[in-house]
Protein backbone atom coordinates (compact mmCIF):
# COMPACT_ATOMS: atom_id res chain seq x y z
CA UNK A 1 0.00 0.00 0.00
CA UNK A 2 1.23 3.56 -0.55
CA UNK A 3 2.83 5.33 2.40
CA UNK A 4 1.18 8.26 4.12
CA UNK A 5 3.12 11.28 3.00
CA UNK A 6 2.67 14.99 2.62
CA UNK A 7 4.43 17.96 1.15
CA UNK A 8 8.03 18.37 2.17
CA UNK A 9 8.78 21.84 3.53
CA UNK A 10 11.67 23.08 5.62
CA UNK A 11 11.38 23.42 9.36
CA UNK A 12 14.15 24.86 11.51
CA UNK A 13 15.66 24.72 14.98
CA UNK A 14 17.30 27.90 16.25
CA UNK A 15 20.69 27.88 17.97
CA UNK A 16 20.72 31.46 19.23
CA UNK A 17 22.91 31.47 22.35
CA UNK A 18 25.76 29.74 24.13
CA UNK A 19 24.97 26.16 25.11
CA UNK A 20 22.27 25.69 22.48
CA UNK A 21 22.33 22.45 20.49
CA UNK A 22 20.22 20.93 17.74
CA UNK A 23 20.04 17.22 16.98
CA UNK A 24 18.24 14.67 14.85
CA UNK A 25 17.32 11.23 16.14
CA UNK A 26 17.19 8.46 13.56
CA UNK A 27 18.01 4.77 13.05
CA UNK A 28 21.22 3.46 11.52
CA UNK A 29 20.36 2.49 7.91
CA UNK A 30 23.13 -0.13 7.56
CA UNK A 31 25.99 -1.64 9.53
CA UNK A 32 29.36 -0.05 8.81
CA UNK A 33 31.54 2.96 9.57
CA UNK A 34 30.15 6.46 9.07
CA UNK A 35 32.84 8.84 7.78
CA UNK A 36 30.91 11.99 6.90
CA UNK A 37 27.74 13.69 8.10
CA UNK A 38 25.72 16.16 6.06
CA UNK A 39 23.63 18.94 7.61
CA UNK A 40 21.76 21.93 6.24
CA UNK A 41 22.05 25.40 7.75
CA UNK A 42 19.09 27.78 7.43
CA UNK A 43 19.19 31.49 8.17
CA UNK A 44 22.52 32.67 9.60
CA UNK A 45 22.42 35.83 11.73
CA UNK A 46 25.85 35.45 13.32
CA UNK A 47 28.23 32.88 11.82
CA UNK A 48 30.44 30.81 14.12
CA UNK A 49 32.10 27.42 13.74
CA UNK A 50 29.81 24.42 14.22
CA UNK A 51 30.74 21.10 15.81
CA UNK A 52 29.00 18.02 14.40
CA UNK A 53 29.08 14.59 16.04
CA UNK A 54 27.25 11.28 16.26
CA UNK A 55 26.06 10.29 19.71
CA UNK A 56 24.05 7.56 21.35
CA UNK A 57 20.42 8.06 22.39
CA UNK A 58 18.86 7.83 25.83
CA UNK A 59 15.33 8.82 26.85
CA UNK A 60 14.71 10.02 23.29
CA UNK A 61 17.59 12.52 23.26
CA UNK A 62 21.38 12.53 22.71
CA UNK A 63 23.24 10.90 25.58
CA UNK A 64 26.21 13.30 25.40
CA UNK A 65 28.77 10.63 24.49
CA UNK A 66 30.36 11.01 21.07
CA UNK A 67 30.64 7.71 19.25
CA UNK A 68 34.04 6.35 18.16
CA UNK A 69 37.35 6.55 19.95
CA UNK A 70 39.18 9.83 20.31
CA UNK A 71 36.04 11.91 20.92
CA UNK A 72 35.54 12.05 17.15
CA UNK A 73 33.64 14.92 15.56
CA UNK A 74 33.81 17.29 12.60
CA UNK A 75 33.66 21.07 12.34
CA UNK A 76 32.22 23.52 9.84
CA UNK A 77 33.70 27.00 9.86
CA UNK A 78 31.86 30.11 8.62
CA UNK A 79 28.46 28.57 7.78
CA UNK A 80 26.31 30.69 5.48
CA UNK A 81 22.56 30.89 4.95
CA UNK A 82 20.68 28.07 3.19
CA UNK A 83 23.68 25.80 2.59
CA UNK A 84 24.13 22.04 2.87
CA UNK A 85 27.49 20.94 4.29
CA UNK A 86 29.11 17.50 4.22
CA UNK A 87 31.46 17.31 7.22
CA UNK A 88 34.22 14.73 7.63
CA UNK A 89 34.49 13.18 11.11
CA UNK A 90 37.98 12.95 12.59
CA UNK A 91 37.34 9.28 13.34
CA UNK A 92 34.35 7.45 11.93
CA UNK A 93 32.26 5.43 14.38
CA UNK A 94 31.19 1.87 13.70
CA UNK A 95 27.40 1.59 13.78
CA UNK A 96 24.90 -1.25 13.66
CA UNK A 97 21.78 -1.48 11.52
CA UNK A 98 18.66 -0.46 13.42
CA UNK A 99 20.35 1.19 16.39
CA UNK A 100 19.25 4.71 17.25
CA UNK A 101 21.82 7.48 16.84
CA UNK A 102 21.78 11.24 17.26
CA UNK A 103 23.28 13.69 14.76
CA UNK A 104 24.25 16.55 17.08
CA UNK A 105 25.10 20.12 16.03
CA UNK A 106 26.53 22.54 18.59
CA UNK A 107 28.93 25.48 18.82
CA UNK A 108 32.58 24.50 18.60
CA UNK A 109 33.62 27.29 20.98
CA UNK A 110 32.11 30.73 20.37
CA UNK A 111 28.32 30.96 20.14
CA UNK A 112 26.62 32.49 17.14
CA UNK A 113 23.03 32.70 15.94
CA UNK A 114 21.66 30.48 13.20
CA UNK A 115 19.10 27.84 12.29
CA UNK A 116 19.62 24.14 11.63
CA UNK A 117 17.27 22.92 8.94
CA UNK A 118 15.05 19.87 9.13
CA UNK A 119 11.98 18.89 7.16
CA UNK A 120 8.33 18.87 8.06
CA UNK A 121 5.67 16.84 6.32
CA UNK A 122 2.67 19.02 5.71
CA UNK A 123 0.11 16.24 6.08
CA UNK A 124 1.38 13.35 8.17
CA UNK A 125 4.62 13.16 10.12
CA UNK A 126 6.88 10.15 10.49
CA UNK A 127 7.20 9.95 14.24
CA UNK A 128 10.11 7.49 14.47
CA UNK A 129 12.65 10.14 13.36
CA UNK A 130 12.59 13.67 14.70
CA UNK A 131 14.51 16.72 15.83
CA UNK A 132 15.41 17.76 19.37
CA UNK A 133 16.56 21.20 20.51
CA UNK A 134 18.57 21.99 23.63
CA UNK A 135 18.26 25.40 25.23
CA UNK A 136 17.95 24.55 28.93
CA UNK A 137 17.00 20.92 28.31
CA UNK A 138 16.27 18.70 25.31
CA UNK A 139 12.82 19.23 23.77
CA UNK A 140 11.39 17.32 20.82
CA UNK A 141 10.58 19.28 17.65
CA UNK A 142 8.33 18.63 14.64
CA UNK A 143 11.39 18.38 12.48
CA UNK A 144 12.51 15.42 10.36
CA UNK A 145 16.25 14.77 9.84
CA UNK A 146 17.55 16.75 6.86
CA UNK A 147 20.90 14.99 7.10
CA UNK A 148 23.04 12.56 5.13
CA UNK A 149 25.27 9.75 6.40
CA UNK A 150 28.20 8.77 4.19
CA UNK A 151 29.99 5.52 4.96
CA UNK A 152 33.74 4.90 4.79
CA UNK A 153 33.30 2.99 1.51
CA UNK A 154 31.76 6.08 -0.09
CA UNK A 155 28.19 4.75 -0.08
CA UNK A 156 25.00 6.16 1.34
CA UNK A 157 22.11 4.10 2.67
CA UNK A 158 18.44 4.91 2.57
CA UNK A 159 16.53 5.18 5.79
CA UNK A 160 14.71 7.78 7.83
CA UNK A 161 16.85 10.74 6.76
CA UNK A 162 15.89 13.24 4.07
CA UNK A 163 18.93 15.19 2.81
CA UNK A 164 17.80 18.17 0.74
CA UNK A 165 19.95 21.11 -0.29
CA UNK A 166 17.24 23.13 -2.04
CA UNK A 167 13.60 22.69 -2.95
CA UNK A 168 12.17 24.32 -6.03
CA UNK A 169 8.53 24.36 -7.12
CA UNK A 170 7.93 23.65 -10.80
CA UNK A 171 4.81 24.64 -12.73
CA UNK A 172 4.01 23.02 -16.07
CA UNK A 173 1.02 22.30 -18.29
CA UNK A 174 0.09 20.82 -21.65
CA UNK A 175 1.68 23.77 -23.44
CA UNK A 176 5.03 23.58 -21.63
CA UNK A 177 8.29 22.33 -23.14
CA UNK A 178 8.63 19.64 -21.97
CA UNK A 179 5.01 18.95 -21.08
CA UNK A 180 5.70 15.54 -19.51
CA UNK A 181 7.67 15.34 -16.25
CA UNK A 182 8.18 12.72 -13.61
CA UNK A 183 10.47 10.02 -12.28
CA UNK A 184 13.31 8.06 -13.96
CA UNK A 185 13.90 5.05 -11.74
CA UNK A 186 14.86 1.43 -11.16
CA UNK A 187 13.66 -1.10 -8.61
CA UNK A 188 16.16 -3.35 -6.74
CA UNK A 189 13.90 -6.40 -7.00
CA UNK A 190 11.30 -7.77 -9.44
CA UNK A 191 7.76 -6.74 -8.58
CA UNK A 192 4.33 -6.08 -10.03
CA UNK A 193 3.02 -2.52 -10.08
CA UNK A 194 -0.75 -2.10 -10.10
CA UNK A 195 -0.83 1.63 -9.44
CA UNK A 196 1.22 4.71 -8.68
CA UNK A 197 0.90 8.21 -7.38
CA UNK A 198 2.65 11.37 -6.37
CA UNK A 199 2.30 14.49 -4.29
CA UNK A 200 1.30 17.51 -6.35
CA UNK A 201 -1.33 20.17 -6.94
CA UNK A 202 -3.44 20.66 -10.02
CA UNK A 203 -5.77 23.48 -10.94
CA UNK A 204 -9.42 22.89 -11.61
CA UNK A 205 -11.86 19.99 -11.59
CA UNK A 206 -12.02 19.95 -15.41
CA UNK A 207 -8.26 19.61 -15.90
CA UNK A 208 -7.63 15.94 -16.57
CA UNK A 209 -4.27 14.27 -17.06
CA UNK A 210 -2.61 10.91 -17.63
CA UNK A 211 -0.23 9.00 -15.41
CA UNK A 212 2.00 6.98 -17.75
CA UNK A 213 4.56 4.26 -17.08
CA UNK A 214 7.08 4.18 -19.93
CA UNK A 215 9.89 1.80 -20.77
CA UNK A 216 13.42 3.23 -20.61
CA UNK A 217 13.16 4.67 -24.13
CA UNK A 218 10.57 7.15 -22.88
CA UNK A 219 8.16 6.37 -25.73
CA UNK A 220 6.97 2.78 -25.21
CA UNK A 221 3.90 2.86 -22.96
CA UNK A 222 3.83 -0.11 -20.60
CA UNK A 223 0.67 0.86 -18.74
CA UNK A 224 -1.15 3.99 -17.66
CA UNK A 225 -3.89 5.49 -15.55
CA UNK A 226 -6.42 8.05 -16.76
CA UNK A 227 -7.39 10.08 -13.69
CA UNK A 228 -10.44 12.30 -13.67
CA UNK A 229 -9.48 15.56 -12.02
CA UNK A 230 -12.93 16.16 -10.52
CA UNK A 231 -12.83 12.79 -8.72
CA UNK A 232 -10.60 14.07 -5.91
CA UNK A 233 -11.32 15.55 -2.50
CA UNK A 234 -9.42 18.74 -3.30
CA UNK A 235 -7.40 20.31 -6.10
CA UNK A 236 -4.92 21.64 -3.56
CA UNK A 237 -1.63 19.96 -2.70
CA UNK A 238 -2.26 16.32 -1.97
CA UNK A 239 -1.15 12.75 -2.51
CA UNK A 240 -2.97 11.54 -5.62
CA UNK A 241 -2.92 7.79 -6.15
CA UNK A 242 -4.43 5.91 -9.07
CA UNK A 243 -4.66 2.29 -10.21
CA UNK A 244 -3.22 1.48 -13.62
CA UNK A 245 -5.52 0.29 -16.38
CA UNK A 246 -3.47 -2.95 -16.31
CA UNK A 247 -0.77 -4.15 -13.93
CA UNK A 248 2.86 -4.18 -15.08
CA UNK A 249 5.75 -6.41 -14.03
CA UNK A 250 8.88 -4.40 -13.22
CA UNK A 251 12.24 -6.06 -13.85
CA UNK A 252 15.09 -5.65 -11.36
CA UNK A 253 17.73 -3.03 -12.28
CA UNK A 254 15.83 -1.87 -15.35
CA UNK A 255 15.12 1.78 -16.10
CA UNK A 256 11.55 3.06 -16.28
CA UNK A 257 9.82 6.43 -16.45
CA UNK A 258 6.72 7.34 -14.45
CA UNK A 259 5.32 10.50 -15.97
CA UNK A 260 2.58 13.08 -15.38
CA UNK A 261 1.13 14.01 -18.76
CA UNK A 262 -1.33 16.93 -18.52
CA UNK A 263 -3.97 17.58 -21.12
CA UNK A 264 -5.20 20.98 -19.93
CA UNK A 265 -4.13 20.74 -16.30
CA UNK A 266 -1.48 22.90 -14.62
CA UNK A 267 0.66 21.14 -12.03
CA UNK A 268 2.52 22.80 -9.20
CA UNK A 269 5.25 20.43 -8.16
CA UNK A 270 7.33 20.75 -5.00
CA UNK A 271 9.63 17.83 -4.23
CA UNK A 272 7.15 15.42 -5.81
CA UNK A 273 7.02 12.09 -4.03
CA UNK A 274 6.24 8.89 -5.91
CA UNK A 275 5.23 5.45 -4.83
CA UNK A 276 3.84 2.22 -6.22
CA UNK A 277 1.36 -0.35 -5.09
CA UNK A 278 2.29 -3.93 -5.85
Amino acid sequence: MPPLVGRYVYNTMGMTAAGHKAAFITQVPKTGTIAKVGIRVGTVTSSQTLKISLQGVTSGAPDGTILASGNAFGTQASPVTDTFYLVTLTSGPSVTLGNHIAVVVEWDSTAGNLQITGLQLGATTIHSSYGVLYTASWAKQLCLPCVSLEYSDGTYAGGTTWPASTMASVTFNSGSTPDERGLYFQVPFPCRAVGAGGYFQHNGASNDYDLVLYASDGTTVLTSATPTADAVATNDYGHHFWLFNASQTLVKDTWYRLILKPTTVTFFRSEVLWDFQN
